[in-house]
């Protein structure tokens, strides 16, 4: 080894000894108190609910799990109806718009929305099925009795009851009081093919003078209303109490009684006749009664209003295929 090559070993020797023992370098005051200033915001942000991750080998990083501070605005509880979507009390962020149960922002929800539905109770009967017409059922929801739903009965079938009496044939329902199908004579060159009875209608009573006649379509004067109308029967004239009788066989299809009117019996027959009988009284029959030719179906009456200005007297009406006719023109015999 030359001496220059003992000079630079000797000169390495030294600066490595030196480096060696040479301390290391302390930090300064400015990087204390930063990282002091770390310390004091990390605390206040989690004081305010608001997690962090600091470094402090890069002071320059800091990641906060939640963007931004919350602004929350209250919301009131609305109750729910069958129609409308109540929800629950909460508070909102007016930012990210995220919903909380309370009013630090801690506990998240997801869903704040309540819906209810509607609550039927049992059915109940709002209208009672007939063969005449369909029943109903109601129920209501528990919630609010405005909603309510609606179920249809169907009709109910006839419950028939055949009578025959004669040439006389009738079904009629025990349910709806209703005449469901007749049958009566059938005649073939003015007699009846099975019973042989003359075709034509009796005078509807013995003793009698005809008052006032159909009009058809001309008017006629009334003195009991003091006006002028047509006249859609035919009037015979006889005493109070005067029996009055069915002048043809048939079946009472309806019978109403009232001071205008007195008793009104409606007798169905066959060949598409139907008789009325006004103003008379003391009706024994009832609806679906049998009855013959020249039965008795009343007496005339003197307190019923709807004419009394004629005085007493049979008003009687005659009907072929629901169109009225003249009752003079089928009586036979009529004086």
């Amino acid at each position: 080894m030359n001496s220059d090559e003992e000079i630079f070993c000797k000169y390495s020797e030294e600066i490595f000894s030196k480096s060696i023992e040479q301390p290391k370098p302390k930090k300064s005051k400015t990087y204390l108190a930063f990282v002091l200033a770390a310390v004091i915001v990390i605390a206040a942000l989690s004081a305010a609910g608001i997690n962090c991750v600091f470094s402090i080998n890069n002071a320059k990083s800091i990641n906060y799990a939640n963007s931004h501070s919350h602004s929350l605005i209250y919301i009131e509880a609305v109750e729910p109806t069958c129609e409308t979507t109540g929800n629950i009390a909460y508070w909102q962020c007016s930012e990210c718009e995220k919903y909380f149960s309370d009013s630090k922002g801690k506990n998240q929800i997801n869903e704040v929305n309540v819906i209810l539905r509607h609550t039927f109770g049992d059915w109940q009967e709002l209208k009672q099925a007939t063969c005449a017409q369909e029943g109903e059922l109601v129920r209501y929801c528990s919630v609010s009795d405005t909603h309510y739903e609606i179920k249809i009965i169907p009709r109910l079938s006839h419950q028939l009851t055949i009578t025959q009496t004669g040439c006389i044939y009738t079904e009629m329902c025990q349910l709806c009081n209703n005449i469901i199908k007749y049958g009566g004579h059938t005649y073939e060159n003015g007699k009846c093919v099975k019973c042989g009875k003359s075709e034509g209608f009796i005078a509807p009573l013995d003793e009698y003078t005809l008052g006032q006649l159909f009009s058809d379509n001309e008017l006629v004067f009334n003195p009991t209303h003091n006006y002028w109308s047509t006249h859609e029967g035919v009037d015979f004239t006889a005493s109070a109490g005067s029996i009055v009788k069915c002048i043809e066989d048939g079946i009472v299809k309806d019978i109403t009684t009232d001071a205008y009117y007195g008793t009104k019996l409606t007798i169905e027959h066959s060949n598409g006749f139907t008789s009325v009988y006004q103003l008379i009284c003391y009706s024994s029959l009832n609806i679906g009664d049998t009855v013959a030719r020249g039965d008795t179906v009343g007496k005339v009456s003197d307190e019923a209003l709807g004419e009394i200005a004629d005085g007493p007297h049979l008003h009687l009406e005659l009907y072929k295929d629901g169109v009225c006719v003249n009752p003079l023109d089928y009586i036979l015999n009529v004086e």
